[in-house]
């Protein structure tokens, strides 16, 4: 529920304070959901390559190398349509 609530929040543009509280979760899923709103407004990262989860770990050091990378906040969750292969080609 904690990571539903921070992707409501941030399709709103609100909640920065809770994103920030959210890094601190005990849920590996809503820190890393954290991380991707944190990434998305601009943040520092370097603190998530300290978390205990490898997987949060793996996915700031992917983020802070490759930013503009596709995450599950972005569009609303959706996956990217066809037209983002067509502009790669």
């Amino acid at each position: 529920m904690a990571r539903n609530a921070l992707v409501v929040l941030f399709n709103l543009g609100l909640g920065e304070a809770l994103f920030l509280e959210a890094a601190r979760d005990p849920s590996p899923l809503v820190r890393r959901t954290a991380l991707m709103g944190l990434q998305s407004m601009g943040k520092p990262l370097d603190p998530f390559l300290k978390d205990p989860d490898p997987q949060v770990r793996r996915e700031a050091l992917l983020l802070l190398e490759a930013p503009e990378a596709v995450h599950l906040l972005q569009d609303g969750g959706k996956a990217p349509g066809p037209e983002v292969k067509e502009q790669g080609t």
